[in-house]
């Protein structure tokens, strides 16, 4: 999903994820974030133009926020298995 070419069958686009993340309204958010429904996009991107871009974004993830995903991917484990699944990504 991320970094995917959205085709809407009239203009390719891209999701803005720095700019979803921002979204404070939690159900938008979740709908622009994993949607993959051209339709559905295409709507979204009507009404919220900001979430989307015609050029890829550069994406940048805090070590944080990668290691919290891991643990909650591999349900807790110590450091070490989780240092070694992030190698993995």
């Amino acid at each position: 999903m991320i970094g995917t070419l959205i085709d809407t069958r009239r203009y390719h686009m891209y999701k803005n994820w720095e700019t979803i993340c921002k979204v404070e309204n939690v159900w938008l958010r979740m709908l622009a974030a994993t949607t993959e429904d051209d339709a559905i996009i295409a709507k979204l991107a009507k009404g919220f133009p900001e979430l989307f871009s015609q050029d890829e974004k550069e994406l940048k993830y805090p070590f944080a926020a990668l290691k919290v995903k891991a643990r909650e991917t591999l349900h807790g484990p110590d450091d070490r298995v989780v240092a070694e699944h992030l190698l993995q990504l």
